[in-house]
């Protein structure tokens, strides 16, 4: 058993924080980490939701565009070199409209969150994150967790609660022919 110092609250052995006060508790713990040579450059990478590794180095292309076709009644051309959000619009008035306003698609529209699902570009790839909404985003009929990147390939088809959106994907120089 391990007693906290600090407030006496008894503790299994092991246990790194004293639950009551916050103490650290393994005060004769010698586990450290080395300095790191400012000459050498370790691998950077970050991992999306389905799991493969990026390296950070590629973090800044051209911007792509995204076209997005809603339903069958409109379509959208964005340049993605800013993240952008997709949602409802509340009024005329609101300081956090999003960037693409879903709510003039009828009834489904109402399935949509204010700031349903945020678009960004990391590198090469296209991303999106669900911003915890109500009725969920997903990928193809997967449903995707909030707050969790996961790709978006040319051809994929997003939901945002009832609200379908063919989703492509084209470089600039694409875009410009």
């Amino acid at each position: 058993m391990i007693v906290c110092a600090f407030c006496q609250k008894t503790h299994v052995h092991n246990t790194l924080y004293c639950d009551e006060c916050g103490t650290y508790l393994l005060e004769d713990d010698t586990r450290g980490t080395h300095p790191l040579n400012p000459e050498e450059k370790p691998p950077v990478s970050y991992t999306l939701g389905n799991s493969a590794h990026y390296a950070l180095s590629h973090l800044n292309p051209d911007p792509v565009i995204l076209c997005l076709k809603i339903r069958n009644n409109h379509k959208i051309e964005i340049l993605l070199d800013k993240s952008i959000y997709l949602g409802r619009q509340n009024s005329q008035a609101e300081k956090n409209a999003p960037d693409v306003d879903l709510s003039t698609e009828g009834v489904s529209a109402k399935s949509v969150s204010r700031r349903h699902a945020k678009i960004s570009q990391r590198g090469n790839l296209v991303i999106i994150e669900d911003q915890d909404s109500i009725n969920g985003t997903f990928i193809n009929s997967k449903k995707i967790a909030p707050y969790l990147p996961e790709t978006v390939k040319d051809g994929d088809t997003l939901h945002l609660g009832m609200v379908a959106i063919e989703v492509k994907i084209l470089t600039q120089d694409e875009f410009a022919k």
